[in-house]
């Protein structure tokens, strides 16, 4: 039976959606909710199947011996067809979703956040033996406490990311200051460097004061890859990715950003952009790939 539905189905899907041809229950199960439910849809075709063969089979011999007794060929009959029915049935309605939509044919996992798993950057030095200031401690814990959205992404492994970095703070702790090529040491090359005080209060503030509901995610602090004098290895540089699409709901931040003392610049391409309507981000209204707002304090 399985043969027969895998011929039913030649539909090929992304990496996300679980082909109802893929092989057995066993590896079916390991693909999450929609594996398991295939594989059970599966094993429950082939019962099915099985049946209406025995059914068949129990319809012909009941035939066969039913010599000139008219009810008994006609209960027979009605066995024959009803099971005949019942696999036409069964696969005629896989045929018809697929030839309605393939997608009805498909089933998805739900997408998932999954927590980054910590990695080491390339090359790191033992923390820096200095304390952290108290102000930039107490700027750090408002900056979470403010619930902001902190990427766990870093180029440098996950304890060069945004989330990793103003944790290290919260706790006292110098965090890592990275290079192009990925050398990371607390506090960086002097072991006192890390976002200035004024960059964590305007993201606080300006988080607190997002327009009309909206959002953005802070991806980049003192981690990652940037140019080699970039103002994020002195700590005098954030990237920001709003939530919105459009070029004027980033100039709206551009603008917030503006009044917190910053200088922000709308980025794609390695060019920066006074605002974002007037750049080559966002042409003809759609958003270039890699696009975010750099803003230097």
């Amino acid at each position: 039976m399985t043969s027969l539905f895998e011929m039913l189905f030649s539909v090929a899907h992304a990496t996300t959606t679980i082909d109802l041809t893929a092989g057995p229950l066993s590896e079916a199960t390991n693909q999450g909710p929609a594996g398991f439910i295939k594989g059970l849809y599966l094993y429950s075709l082939g019962i099915v199947g099985a049946a209406a063969t025995i059914m068949i089979v129990y319809g012909g011999v009941k035939y066969v011996v039913s010599g000139g007794n008219e009810a008994a060929k006609k209960d027979a009959m009605d066995i024959l067809w009803n099971s005949i029915f019942g696999i036409l049935l069964l696969f005629g309605a896989v045929v018809i979703l697929n030839t309605i939509n393939p997608e009805l044919t498909s089933l998805k996992n739900p997408d998932m956040d999954i927590a980054p798993t910590p990695s080491t950057p390339s090359s790191t030095t033992p923390s820096s033996t200095q304390a952290l200031p108290e102000n930039l401690k107490q700027a750090a814990s408002a900056l979470i406490a403010s619930g902001a959205s902190l990427s766990g992404n870093g180029d440098c492994g996950y304890n060069s990311s945004a989330v990793a970095i103003v944790n290290d703070m919260s706790n006292g702790n110098y965090p890592l200051v990275c290079s192009p090529s990925c050398s990371c040491a607390a506090g960086g090359t002097s072991g006192t460097i890390a976002p200035t005080l004024s960059l964590l209060q305007a993201l606080t503030t300006v988080w607190g004061n997002r327009p009309n509901g909206s959002t953005f995610s802070i991806t980049s602090l003192t981690g990652g890859k940037h140019s080699t004098n970039s103002g994020h290895y002195s700590g005098h540089a954030v990237d920001v990715v709003p939530g919105g699409s459009d070029a004027a709901s980033w100039d709206q931040y551009v603008q917030l950003f503006y009044g917190q003392g910053g200088t922000p610049y709308c980025e794609c391409n390695g060019n920066l952009y006074s605002d974002c309507q007037n750049s080559q981000c966002f042409p003809g209204g759609k958003k270039v790939s890699g696009t975010h707002l750099h803003i230097a304090f």
